[in-house]
């Protein structure tokens, strides 16, 4: 016998992050508890032998159920007040089981059929071979024990129209009303795009996999799922304008997404409650078309890696994603161009965060270098990430913007590229890290974001990663020090101008090179006598490093005033080029305190401070 292709669920790996369960009266009388306002929205009790339903205020935000009269008409369906003052949600029941007098259908079904009243699912059930099927508003569909409804079986042509109202829902419902009384439906392939599932309620099914399974794309509206035995809906993608999908009480997943285009259209307006994975997750691997990531009130939660390329994502504000352990999300990956759009607000910040709050949990998020320079992040939270080898939980390598960004709580923290960073970036702030908060390129060092902290990690330095330095700019001072991981050089037509306060620590036998190999640079760093800039070995003894060394073409405005120089070898200071060094200290040099070349006239000894210089305050080359 013919059966519904089975897939993957994927499990109770996030509990329910929202409020308490809305209320809901089965059909057996027995109500469950109501939920707090906000995402889910709790409302009247409905009474399946007949009984009036209360109403729950619109905006309730303690999610208190209605009380339900008991009467002798037909069941009325309660309303579900939303949180924060909302519109109401009618919530579907089951109404009668009873399948006595109804139509039974099996088998497969390849001409045009019409359904109304009460029908009957009797084992597998199949529309295909471009058959349509009809279901007039207020149509009972009651499912036999382990049956199905399969539109399209074998990738044929087939067409569902299922057009319910708000007042005469069409019903999918076990013949008992036990979680996985029967399978579901599926949407194959090639269902025709005019199918349409509106106003209808899917209870009691997910007996092998999800209760809804859509590989094509159908039109969804106001579309309620409710007590699967495992997931609730997996999709491929829906008809585009789709709205209000509610997914409650799923012993599995939520929602499994298995394609970018269902992250585009999806439905939103519904609710998702009392699932035991109460979370949109992510199946899939790669983008490559423009995908919105809407605030649906619970998380995303991604499992796999996820490449995005020749596309654009977008997050509103107030969505939460989740990743899976050792997951990356990679925009812009292998060498294609790509955007993010990742703007939040104070109020409904953006979370990027791991499944389980343990640092290094996921490897990171990832901006790759043709990222297109209008992306950004801001009001953005980044947790939990920086696993792996290499990994950062932040990853940039395009100039794009940070304005508001936090990254908290991870192993690895953020990684800037000679690209560096917009020049709008503003408010960058790392902490509660395992490892140093900022692994910095040279060239990206003038483009580091001022107005956040980097304070509160394992180690609060920032290291700066690589031999040579191209840019032009001014370096700034963000409170902690910088360690250099090498020997620095700066090159050809390089402008370096430091900040007052700022720190350089060098490894043992690194040196800091102006003007590499003849080439013309400029220098500045000036201090105060409050706040001088300071170069230092990694150890405090006298020649643990080479020393700062000024080639022969540095221009003459460079200067060095207030500055430490501490821990040189053979000089602390070396001047192939006379410029001006003021209010300066040089102390623990192995060799001289400033080696000049003998042609130099400048007085460097006045205004200056030397301490335990080895060979002598001054030397000549």
């Amino acid at each position: 016998m013919r059966k519904i292709a089975i897939s993957t669920s994927i499990l109770g790996l996030i509990s329910c992050l929202v409020g308490v369960a809305c209320t809901v009266k089965t059909d057996d009388g027995t109500d469950s508890k109501g939920g707090s306002g906000g995402l889910s929205n709790s409302g009247g009790t409905s009474s399946s032998d007949g009984g009036k339903s209360g109403s729950a205020s619109a905006g309730n935000a303690s999610g208190e159920a209605g009380n339900g009269e008991a009467g002798n008409g037909e069941a009325g369906s309660g309303e579900a007040g939303s949180g924060a003052g909302g519109p109401t949600r009618a919530l579907f029941d089951c109404k009668s089981r009873d399948a006595t007098t109804a139509k039974v259908v099996s088998g497969a079904i390849t001409k045009d059929q019409t359904w109304s009243g009460t029908v009957y699912l009797k084992d597998d059930v199949s529309i295909e071979d471009g058959a349509t099927v009809t279901i007039e508003a207020g149509t009972q569909v009651i499912a036999g024990p382990d049956s199905s409804l399969d539109v399209g079986w074998n990738s044929q042509p087939a067409t569902l129209k299922a057009a319910g109202t708000a007042a005469n829902p069409i019903r999918f419902c076990g013949e008992q009303g036990d979680a996985g009384f029967w399978r579901g439906i599926i949407v194959e392939p090639n269902v025709t795009s005019n199918s349409q599932l509106h106003h209808v309620l899917i209870a009691d099914a997910g007996a092998k996999a999800e209760a809804l399974h859509l590989i094509a794309d159908i039109d969804i509206q106001n579309v309620q799922l409710r007590n699967s035995q495992k997931d609730g809906v997996r999709a491929e993608d829906f008809t585009a304008g789709s709205s209000d999908l509610s997914v409650e009480g799923a012993g599995g997943t939520a929602v499994v997404l298995t394609h970018s285009n269902a992250i585009e259209h999806f439905p939103i307006g519904g609710v998702f409650e009392n699932n035991v994975s109460n979370v949109l997750a992510i199946d899939f691997d790669t983008i490559k078309a423009d995908a919105h990531f809407r605030n649906v009130g619970i998380p995303y939660y991604q499992q796999p890696s996820v490449d995005v390329y020749d596309a654009k994502v977008t997050f509103d504000p107030g969505v939460v994603y989740h990743f899976g352990a050792g997951a990356h999300l990679e925009i812009g990956w292998n060498g294609h161009t790509a955007t993010i759009s990742a703007a939040g607000s104070e109020a409904k910040p953006i979370v990027f965060e791991g499944a389980t709050t343990k640092s290094g949990f996921w490897a990171g998020l990832v901006i790759r270098e043709k990222v297109s320079t209008d992306s950004e992040l801001s009001n953005v939270e980044i947790r939990h990430g920086g696993g792996g080898t290499n990994a950062f939980a932040l990853e940039l390598r395009a100039p794009i913007t940070l304005d508001g960004v936090l990254v908290s709580d991870n192993d690895a923290g953020v990684f800037i590229s000679n690209t560096g960073l917009d020049k709008g970036s503003k408010d960058l702030t790392v902490t509660k890290g395992e490892q140093r908060p900022l692994t910095v390129e040279p060239d990206g060092l003038v483009t580091l974001p001022q107005g956040g902290s980097f304070t509160g990690n394992a180690i609060d330095e920032i290291a700066i990663k690589g031999d040579s330095y191209r840019a032009s700019g001014t370096v700034p001072n963000l409170g902690i020090p910088y360690r250099l991981l090498s020997s620095l050089d700066t090159l050809a037509g390089s402008s370096l101008t430091l900040t007052a306060g700022s720190e350089f620590i060098l490894p043992s036998d690194a040196h800091l090179q102006i003007g590499w190999n003849g080439n013309k640079a400029t220098f500045i760093a000036a201090g105060t006598a409050a706040k001088p800039i300071r170069f230092r070995g990694s150890d405090s003894n006298s020649g643990y490093w080479e020393g700062l060394l000024l080639g022969d073409q540095v221009l003459s405005e460079s200067k060095l005033d207030y500055v430490e120089v501490s821990g040189g070898q053979d000089a602390c200071l070396t001047l192939r080029s006379s410029i001006a060094v003021t209010h300066s200290t040089i102390s623990k040099c192995t060799g001289y305190g400033i080696l000049k070349k003998s042609t130099d006239t400048r007085d460097y000894e006045t205004g200056n401070t030397f301490t335990a210089v080895g060979s002598g305050n001054l030397g000549t080359l």
